[in-house]
Parts: structure tokens; C-alpha cells; sequence
């Protein structure tokens, strides 16, 4: 279905989706974790369909660290952070 153009305007008054995704993630171990979130640190394990940057740098700033495998197909992921594969 095309819903025609979309103007900045159009992008400024889009909801983000908070629900869903990293949003949803920090959401839920904010109300895990509650205030003892600056306590020393922590490490959540995360499956590829939660990974992102944006997620992985917003818990390292709460001094939580990610350990789980991120998607190269991901919007903010950079293509020249991949290893080339080395032919013999």
C-alpha cells in the first residue's frame, strides 16, 4: 500500500515504537534491576533478533555488558567493521 511522500514533518510527529526491540529491552531490566542499576556491573546475554548497536552502546552506558552475536544486516551496523574472508 503506498501512502504517498513523506515530508520531514512526517518524521518529526512518527511515535517510536517503544514496545518492541532495544526499547523494550531496557524497559524490562530497568523494572528487573530497579534502582540498583548503578551498582557495579552487569551482563545481559542477548539472541540475534534483540542485537543492535544502539541497544549494546545504551546498556554499556548504564554499565551493563551485552554478550551475544549482532547481525551484520542491521541498519546501524558499519560494512567496514566486517573481516573480509581471505581466500587461500
Amino acid at each position: 500500500m503506498y501512502a504517498g511522500k513523506r515530508t520531514a514533518d512526517d518524521r518529526e510527529n512518527s511515535s517510536v515504537d517503544h514496545k518492541t526491540g532495544a526499547a523494550a529491552v531496557i524497559r524490562n531490566l530497568k523494572i528487573v534491576l530497579g534502582p540498583n542499576t548503578r551498582l557495579p556491573r552487569h551482563a545481559v546475554v542477548i539472541d540475534r533478533f534483540y542485537s543492535s548497536i544502539v541497544l549494546a552502546i545504551e546498556l554499556l552506558g548504564m554499565q551493563i555488558y551485552v554478550i551475544g552475536t549482532i547481525m551484520t544486516n542491521r541498519l546501524e551496523y558499519d560494512a567496514n567493521i566486517k573481516e573480509k574472508r581471505k581466500s587461500r
